[in-house]
């Protein structure tokens, strides 16, 4: 539900649930200082100041547990020079899978994790990529899709960019995106909270994090409210995890996590009885 441009745009009230529901409010956000975003194609990846990072020590890919604002947090941290984001995306709601553990031992992937939001007839509510073929058209009014992951063909490194942004790529005829996904609202920007986020209702909550430089995590914390969640990520209380971006994905009944025993603390399971179907997943796979 996310330099990087620092707006939100208002929430257009389409539910992600396969069957009509009141979606959560998320409220306009104050308007944020804005930098310019940098197209990372063909490049190093930049760090949300707009920035190459330095060179760093590699980061292990292990499954960590932690608290965030009094919520448990299972997260799953990786190096992105090492390891990437790829999209799945099913056609539909549950088409071909029912859950995120199926997917990831259908597609060998490392992990899975459910992805963006959809409408009640199971369209995308957004943009996304998979492999360099698009689905679905650019969401641009709802906060549910002000951010985007995106990995480049040549350099497949994941990076978390602003909805603004990833419509200026669009214009250079070099953009040549290979996975993309759009969701929001945008949490964490670079290390702060971002303004506006709905503290109405508890849920529990599929996130990205991102260091800014090679850290990258996807992650799934207990019931919370967006701007608890937001609060007590930007106090880092995820140990040597540097949060400067976070980005949140589809949640409540389609909160999903699904992590292989190739992952060190894995195998973990992380879906509810509750849960629905959903139509995308982010998957985690080797370079």
């Amino acid at each position: 539900m996310r330099s990087i441009p620092l707006f939100l745009f208002a929430i257009a009230l389409v539910s992600c649930a396969p069957e009509p529901t009141a979606p959560e409010p998320v409220n306009q956000p104050a308007t944020l200082p804005v930098r310019a975003q940098h197209y990372p194609g063909n490049s190093q990846p930049i760090t949300p100041d707009g920035t190459t990072p330095a060179d760093t020590s590699r980061h292990p890919l292990r499954v960590r547990t932690g608290e965030v604002a009094g919520a448990s947090i299972t997260y799953l941290t990786f190096d992105t020079r090492t390891h990437t984001l790829e999209v799945f995306d099913q056609g539909g709601v549950g088409t071909k899978h029912q859950t995120a553990g199926e997917v990831t031992r259908s597609q060998g992937a490392l992990a899975g994790i459910n992805g963006g939001f959809f409408t009640p007839e199971g369209n995308p509510l957004g943009v996304l990529y998979h492999q360099g073929e698009k689905v679905g058209s650019l969401n641009t009014a709802s906060s549910l899709g002000s951010g985007v992951l995106y990995v480049d063909k040549k350099l497949a490194q994941p990076v978390l960019a602003r909805r603004e942004s990833f419509q200026k790529w669009l214009k250079d005829p070099a953009f040549d995106p290979k996975e993309v996904l759009q969701t929001g609202p945008f949490l964490v920007e670079s290390g702060k909270a971002v303004s506006g986020l709905s503290n109405d209702e508890a849920r529990v909550r599929s996130l990205l994090l991102w260091d800014g430089k090679y850290h990258f995590a996807i992650a799934q914390c207990e019931a919370i409210t967006l701007r608890n969640l937001a609060g007590g990520l930007v106090n880092q209380p995820l140990g040597d995890f540097r949060v400067a971006v976070a980005l949140n994905l589809d949640g409540g009944r389609s909160s999903d996590l699904s992590i292989s025993s190739k992952v060190a603390g894995g195998p973990r399971d992380l879906r509810r009885w509750w849960n629905k179907p959903v139509r995308n997943y982010v998957l985690l796979k080797p370079q």
